[in-house]
């Protein structure tokens, strides 16, 4: 679901003592905030949730903070902050949840200002239903694969099909900033890669998936956002300079994801001989959990993955 019209959030946000008369973006600490919300997202929350550690879990939802982007999103002479968010509720279901939800901070007269929030990679009010507005390829934008900030611009790369269960296109929207609001500017498509039962390989990493006989078959926009997880958490810059250089060394790393999303039983099943390597890919797979929970149709309790971490691109 996907929201047609943008609404301009000028109201401050509610924010904890400790961060107000900010001098300044970098010293928010987006951890321990609180975070304007409403329907249909978090609206179990009231009007604000307040966050302790990236999180706060109560007995009808959950609320996180995966990701903190900087940067002068608004062409001006102070940078914002770009705060990617979840609610579980809502999107349990949904593989790429993790992204579903964005709000953009600036500072106001030392204190943090909400300049705008997306739900879905479109622009949102806080108040109303997300849809989508009718496509001329008639194409469909469900799961946020990815967030990435530019100068007055902000990016979402969707997964994108005619039906949830077969995705075609990989479709990236960029919004710019413009009259005192982010609109779209322009939109580029590519290729959705076929997903192989047991089989992903796409940037030189590979990920075998077994669970449910042909989980991969059945849900491959999930095994695809795990897969992208984790290579995004892979800092090949801490693997020694020889290593790196390296034609031919990888490693192979095996784990379980139980039915919360929590990975499990993590473990070398081929190591690379190299410590930095080896700790290199373990440090990924500790940065990545949890994942999304599994999908809410899976009836299984866990899917057992193997994650090949391959030489490094030169």
């Amino acid at each position: 679901m996907l929201i047609v019209l943008f609404f301009l959030l000028a109201a401050n946000c509610l924010f904890t003592p400790g961060s107000a008369r900010a001098s300044g973006i970098r010293s928010l600490n987006f951890n321990e905030f609180s975070y304007r919300v409403g329907s249909p997202y978090c609206e179990e929350f009231g009007p604000t949730v307040k966050v302790h550690e990236g999180k706060f879990a109560d007995e009808k939802a959950t609320f996180e903070v995966s990701q903190v982007l900087y940067g002068n999103v608004t062409d001006s002479d102070q940078e914002q902050a770009v705060v990617v968010a979840s609610c579980t509720p809502q999107l349990a279901a949904h593989p790429g949840f993790e992204n579903g939800l964005v709000y953009v901070y600036g500072i106001k007269n030392g204190e943090p200002n909400l300049l705008a929030a997306f739900a879905f990679g479109q622009p949102w009010n806080l108040t109303g239903s997300a849809t989508e507005a009718r496509r001329d390829d008639q194409l469909t934008l469900f799961d946020v694969t990815g967030v990435s900030v530019g100068v007055a611009s902000i990016s979402f790369e969707h997964i994108a099909g005619k039906a949830r269960c077969c995705p075609t296109f990989y479709v990236t929207q960029t919004f710019r900033w413009s009259n005192e609001r982010f609109v779209l500017a322009r939109e580029q498509k590519r290729p959705f890669k076929e997903v192989q039962t047991h089989d992903i390989i796409a940037d030189g990493v590979e990920m075998q998936v077994q669970g449910g006989g042909d989980f991969a078959a059945r849900y491959p926009v999930y095994v695809e956002a795990i897969r992208r997880r984790i290579a995004q958490n892979w800092l090949q810059s801490s693997i020694d300079p020889a290593a790196r250089t390296s034609h031919t060394i990888h490693a192979t790393v095996a784990f379980t994801i139980n039915r919360q999303g929590v990975l499990k039983e993590v473990r070398i099943i081929k190591s690379s001989r190299n410590l930095s390597f080896n700790n290199a890919a373990l440090r990924a797979l500790l940065a990545s959990n949890p994942v999304p929970p599994l999908p809410a149709d899976y009836k299984g309790s866990y899917v057992s993955v193997t994650f090949d971490f391959p030489p490094p691109p030169r």
